[in-house]
């Protein structure tokens, strides 16, 4: 099991800073490619998705995102029913 690292708010923007930058290029060159990206996060509830989702989404355009959170499928729609 990994070991959790608990960082101070300077910290963690400090560690932060190098991939929001990545990011804003990644935006910046799907752009000018004129592509199309979609990122899935998939993973049990509380395991800090919203946190990424929002930690994303703030340094991306909202002209260039669209967000859908889906909701868990039913237990009808669901492939291995248990």
């Amino acid at each position: 099991m990994p070991q959790i690292v608990v960082l101070s708010g300077k910290d963690y923007d400090r560690a932060m800073k190098k991939p929001r930058v990545e990011l804003v290029k990644l935006q910046q060159w799907v752009v000018h490619k004129g592509l199309k990206v979609c990122v899935t996060f998939e993973g049990r509830d509380g395991v800090g998705k919203g946190g990424t989702t929002k930690a994303i989404i703030e340094r991306v355009s909202p002209r260039m995102l669209a967000l859908d959170m889906s909701r868990v499928p039913d237990i009808d729609t669901r492939p291995c029913k248990r």
